[in-house]
């Protein structure tokens, strides 16, 4: 809080503006490390045990709310009560400046809605549009695998990995305007065809085979039929991994993608593609696939945290912050002197911060004094 550090925090702010780092931010939450926070029950007690908490279900902080940037910078970390889309638009605003807030045009959820969209856009006066993650679906069918990778989880990496492609003879409009959650167009014959082979396959599996060997990861999904008749194929391939439940959802992961398919869902994730063709080149580079920058982030944060027991909502306030200014340091630190090679980020973090015990008068003295051999070592720095 010093004024030392506030200084710091507005340069490292400056600059990160003048990178347009705001353009396009991903927001994700995690409730793990919220979970050691003293005075509030478990979100998994019954409302009552909850209620009769020093801290009630409605004064309760169960989430730590990641912000990352267009290249990767962490822009803030916010303790929220949940994920309800007044509760994200507040801590936003708390968050981020109001010069800042006027650079965002784009935000990558795993949760997109029009409710969201509409509470964002009172904080984000020149806000474009939301977009799924795609890769929030492929975790969730790991979850049904015992978080393991699978055939059938790297077949569905790599089909949503088509999503955040990038064609130079395509423009934004190729695949239509950005979808806001109002209207969307409905499935056609052909589309609602494949979306209910999801549910159950009716070819053969040389043509599912087919299917999935015509995929080319490196190309963008251009059609929403080929995007559902991709993961149709994938069910029919994988049918017992699919036939299994979610932990703690009670679906079988085939309900949970025959859901992805739906007009809305798909028009959230087909933002992707369209927010990727409206940036140029050097904006669109370093630009994170939704929100695994956060997803990684949150590893971290639970790394950190893994020995701690207990501790009270100011103290865990006050090490986000702490985290959120190392962070931001080292980004700041790797983007104003870009190392000749890839550099561990507490290398970069220990250079920034420590000071060299040669000073210049202490260093004229040393290159003195060692001409004479009869003086001691010692003497040339003391």
């Amino acid at each position: 809080m010093c004024k030392a550090i506030q200084t710091l925090l507005s340069s490292i702010e400056l600059t990160l503006r003048s990178d347009s780092e705001f353009l396009c931010i991903s927001i994700d939450a995690t409730l793990k490390v919220a979970m050691s926070i003293k005075g509030q029950a478990s979100y998994r007690s019954s409302a009552s045990v909850r209620n009769q908490a020093c801290f009630g279900d409605d004064e309760a902080l169960r989430r730590v709310l990641t912000v990352r940037g267009r290249t990767g910078a962490v822009l803030a970390m916010q303790l929220i009560k949940g994920e309800d889309a007044p509760e994200v638009a507040f801590a936003l605003q708390s968050a981020l400046s109001e010069m800042a807030r006027a650079q965002v045009r784009y935000v990558m959820s795993d949760s997109p809605s029009l409710k969201l969209l509409q509470a964002l856009k009172a904080v984000f006066q020149n806000l474009s549009g939301l977009a799924l993650d795609p890769v929030h679906l492929a975790i969730v069918y790991e979850y049904a695998q015992w978080r393991k990778r699978t055939p059938g989880s790297k077949l569905l990496r790599e089909l949503l990995h088509k999503v955040v492609q990038h064609d130079a003879e395509k423009g934004m409009l190729s695949w239509g305007p950005l979808y806001d959650g109002q209207e969307s167009d409905p499935l056609s014959r052909q589309e609602e065809k494949w979306r209910q082979e999801i549910l159950g396959w009716t070819h053969t599996q040389a043509y599912a085979k087919r299917v999935i060997n015509n995929l080319d990861s490196n190309v963008p999904v251009y059609t929403r039929v080929s995007f559902i008749e991709a993961v149709a194929a994938i069910c029919a391939l994988h049918s017992k991994e699919v036939d299994r439940k979610v932990t703690g959802m009670r679906k079988p992961v085939r309900q949970l993608l025959w859901n992805a398919c739906s007009p809305s869902r798909l028009g959230w994730l087909f933002n992707n593609q369209r927010v990727r063709h409206s940036l140029a080149p050097a904006e669109r580079c370093l630009l994170p696939s939704g929100t695994t920058s956060n997803e990684a982030l949150h590893s971290q944060i639970n790394s950190w945290a893994r020995s701690t027991h207990e501790l009270h909502r100011s103290t865990l306030k006050l090490k986000l912050q702490v985290y959120t200014l190392g962070k931001q340091l080292s980004h700041y630190l790797a983007s104003c002197f870009p190392p000749a090679r890839q550099t561990a980020e507490n290398i970069l973090l220990a250079r920034g911060l420590g000071q060299s015990p040669w000073t210049s008068e202490l260093w004229q003295r040393s290159c003195c004094c060692r001409d004479d051999p009869a003086r001691p070592v010692a003497a040339w720095l003391f």
